[in-house]
């Protein structure tokens, strides 16, 4: 009886020192950059009308694709292989990458869950700056799902307003709240990145 209670303490043990190595691990992946906001806000602003032969362009679905390319842009590191694991987000080719590079509800999930580069804001507040900067991402659901349609990156951050660019119909400074008014049924996250 003792045995069998000795090998299930020894294996609860092993399972729970898995576990926080692999915590340590992903904590140390998700700090294993530096976020360079200016640059982010250099590339988008360079490619927001166009798109960067280097990459596979996706038309009128390419906003998350345009934001993780100035996020690369900006210092952050790829991560992993699998193109659809939510805890991967990587570019290797035209035909290889991950969805969490590309859809905007699977990045989402990515940053906020499994990345550790940053946090989702509410944009509900006044005034709407109060917690955001360049280089931080802001996303809208359309049709109120519960699934991001829409992914852009914030470009420049005053007093009284928060603009973004990004593709899909590819705009560059437009004001938030001009595309809140637009879209009074949408709604709207921010996400603040670390770094």
């Amino acid at each position: 009886m003792h045995t069998k209670r000795s090998f299930r303490i020894v294996a609860v043990a092993a399972l729970l020192m898995t576990i926080m190595a692999s915590v340590a691990t992903f904590a140390a992946e998700a700090t294993a950059y530096t976020y360079n906001r200016q640059a982010t806000v250099n590339y988008a602003l360079q490619w927001w009308d166009k798109a960067n032969p280097a990459y596979r362009n996706f038309g009128s679905n390419d906003c998350t694709n345009f934001v993780s390319q100035c996020l690369f842009a900006g210092g952050w590191s790829m991560k992993g292989w699998n193109k659809w694991s939510l805890s991967h987000w990587f570019y290797y080719s035209t035909i290889y990458y991950s969805n969490t590079w590309t859809v905007a509800d699977d990045f989402s999930k990515f940053l906020t869950v499994y990345s550790g580069r940053g946090q989702a804001r509410s944009l509900t507040y006044k005034p709407l700056n109060q917690h955001f900067n360049i280089g931080d991402i802001v996303q809208i659901d359309y049709d109120g799902d519960g699934k991001w349609d829409h992914t852009m990156i914030i470009t420049k951050v005053t007093a009284s307003e928060i603009y973004v660019t990004y593709h899909w119909a590819p705009s560059s400074f437009v004001p938030l709240t001009s595309l809140k008014d637009k879209y009074p049924t949408a709604r709207f996250m921010g996400y603040q990145l670390y770094g």
